[in-house]
């Protein structure tokens, strides 16, 4: 259980992590015909190891706020917990906490009940040591194969939270295969072509400066053909809801690209220096000549 800072009327209250839960749970309300009501009823409690010295000790120090009934059998105090719920038609509930081991698992039956009849309850049995350096504990239930395997993964097929835990789990894996699976090497690569629209022209204006101009009509081709892969590629992810945020992100987009070529009104092959002007590659000595100036279109 480790310490945190809580704000509360201008000072710092340090809680541990069974204290901020109690606190949490003592101070949920229902409103109910006219009236509020805590949400939960109590604690029904068999303590041991893994729930005596944090969630025992929270427990004692806010028992006038969220009382705690002692019991004797794991088993009876989660259909008990089941039936106060019942009782007050699913609107209010009660809470268990056990040891570990035997102790934890003892609720399970109780928790497949309540969980395919929708019944709310809230078990908080008790775990192994996540350190490890207390073992072994007595009762301790674990898979010394798999050490993040223990007694409480019994709850996951008859647990909500654990139901909504994989759920979540199970969206973020298929948003990530979408996303990285589908957009993501369509927006890339997009970009990339987009980049190198412009390597041709710095290229031909490299030649240029040199006096070599019989290779510019490859490169015009080259960079047009460049520019069209862009547009291909951007034309596969511009309906994507995630475009404005990977054209934020990455300054390539529907209104942002690497390049200053119009497909529409293309400069002929003798303007070519004329492209991407503020690349910075661009060298004085390819600055384009009066006869690159005086083709290019208006």
């Amino acid at each position: 259980m480790s310490a945190g800072g809580v704000s509360h009327g201008g000072e710092t209250v340090r809680l541990t992590a069974a204290q901020a839960m109690v606190r949490y749970l003592a101070a949920l309300r229902i409103e109910h015909e006219g009236r509020r009501e805590p949400l939960f009823g109590g604690v029904f409690a068999i303590f041991g190891h893994g729930n005596v010295a944090g969630l025992g000790e929270a427990l004692y120090a806010h028992r006038q706020a969220l009382p705690t009934y002692r019991a004797h059998n794991e088993q009876a105090m989660a259909h008990a917990a089941i039936a106060y719920a019942k009782a007050h038609f699913r609107q209010r509930m009660m809470a268990c906490t056990t040891s570990i081991g035997p102790g934890a698992t003892n609720l399970v039956t109780a928790a497949a009940l309540a969980h395919v009849n929708r019944l709310p309850v809230l078990f908080i049995p008790g775990d192994v040591f996540a350190s490890r350096a207390p073992d072994p504990v007595l009762q301790q239930v674990e898979d010394f194969h798999a050490g993040d395997v223990s007694a409480n993964d019994c709850f996951r097929p008859v647990s909500r939270w654990f139901e909504m835990q994989y759920y979540a789990i199970g969206k973020l894996i298929a948003g990530g295969c979408y996303v990285i699976g589908w957009f993501m090497p369509y927006f890339f690569a997009g970009k990339l072509e987009s980049g190198n629209v412009c390597e041709y022209f710095v290229m031909m204006r490299h030649f240029r400066a040199l006096g070599i101009r019989e290779h510019d009509a490859i490169l015009y081709e080259m960079g047009m053909k460049e520019k069209e892969h862009e547009l291909y590629f951007l034309e596969q992810v511009k309906t994507s809801r995630l475009l404005p945020w990977f054209e934020k992100l990455f300054s390539w987009g529907r209104t942002h690209s690497l390049n200053d070529v119009d497909l529409a009104a293309k400069y002929p092959v003798e303007a070519g220096g004329l492209y991407c002007p503020n690349h910075p590659h661009r060298t004085v000595a390819s600055q384009p000549s009066g006869n690159d100036r005086a083709s290019s279109p208006a």
